[in-house]
Parts: structure tokens; C-alpha cells; sequence
């Protein structure tokens, strides 16, 4: 048990440190700042019909939008 909760405290840990570094920079954690999300039938297929608007940041690439989206008021 104690193996589970020290892995789970590492990934906690590890997705802060990415939200941090894309603070920082000032780009959506989700999309790396670039405002889609690709899926993995886009890397076979050369079709832009398969990049989606980023969920986290309504496709800006913000992390001000992504913010906003984690926290609504």
C-alpha cells in the first residue's frame, strides 16, 4: 500500500511541476500552447480534420483561459 501512495504522491508531484513551467511561460498545461489536441489517428492520417480545439483553453493556448476553465465562478 505504502508503494501505491508514493507513486501516486510522485505523479501529483510531476503534474504540479508542468502546470508551474507552463505558468511560467503563460501556455495551456493541456495543449502546450497550441491551441488543439491532436489525436492518435492524426499522426497516420494527414488530415487536419482530426485536430480538435483544445478543451482546456477553448483553443487559445492560454494558461490564463485554461485557468479560468479549472475554476469557474
Amino acid at each position: 500500500m505504502n508503494i501505491i501512495r508514493s507513486i501516486s504522491s510522485w505523479n501529483a508531484g510531476r503534474i504540479e511541476k508542468k502546470i508551474n513551467e507552463m505558468k511560467d511561460i503563460g501556455n495551456c498545461p493541456d495543449c502546450k500552447g497550441n491551441g488543439f489536441i491532436t489525436t492518435i489517428a492524426s499522426y497516420y492520417t494527414p488530415s487536419f480534420d482530426l485536430l480538435y480545439d483544445c478543451p482546456g483553453c477553448n483553443g487559445t493556448g492560454q494558461y490564463s483561459e485554461w485557468e479560468m476553465q479549472q475554476n469557474p465562478m
